[in-house]
């Protein structure tokens, strides 16, 4: 099995801390559970948050993708995909879902929300998004304790 060198386990450790972060955000517009009070709009504060996000995703997208792959192969999932080109990015690295142009567009993305929508979610669109958001999180964990077992040991 291939191994992962210091930067490489360091990338995946700041994509992983990015990652919550923008979790964290998710839960803050859409809730985290379909109890709440909500929907809420993103605040100016959020939202510029989530771009800088964004932004570290994209610089940082093809060194993680290598790895990302790596990962996937070794959980017998594939990667390869026969649709659109539009959708093959989410085969490739389905946190593009988490990529869209601003935060209520994640919803969107997730394919829960029309473009015609302005901002608010049902209950249950909610709990889609709050659903695949947990589901995302809890792959994020076993990824980075994936690559944390094949990291390079320094003699």
């Amino acid at each position: 099995m291939k191994t992962y060198s210091a930067e490489d386990v360091r990338l995946i450790s700041e994509w992983v801390e990015k990652y919550f972060e923008v979790s964290a955000l998710i839960n803050n517009v859409f809730g985290t559970s379909i109890n709440e009070s909500f929907p809420r709009m993103p605040s100016i504060e959020n939202e510029i948050e989530y771009q800088h996000l964004r932004l570290w995703f994209f610089k940082n997208h093809d060194n993680f993708i290598a790895i990302w792959a790596d990962f996937c192969q070794s959980k017998g999932i594939s990667t390869n995909f026969n649709g659109s080109i539009d959708d093959m990015q989410y085969m490739e690295n389905p946190f593009f879902y988490y990529y869209p142009d601003n935060l209520l567009d994640i919803a969107y993305v997730m394919g829960v929300r029309s473009s015609d929508d302005i901002g608010y979610l049902d209950e249950q669109d909610r709990a889609i998004v709050v659903c695949m958001n947990k589901m995302f999180s809890n792959t994020v964990v076993r990824l980075a304790n994936w690559v944390g077992e094949f990291a390079e040991t320094s003699n």
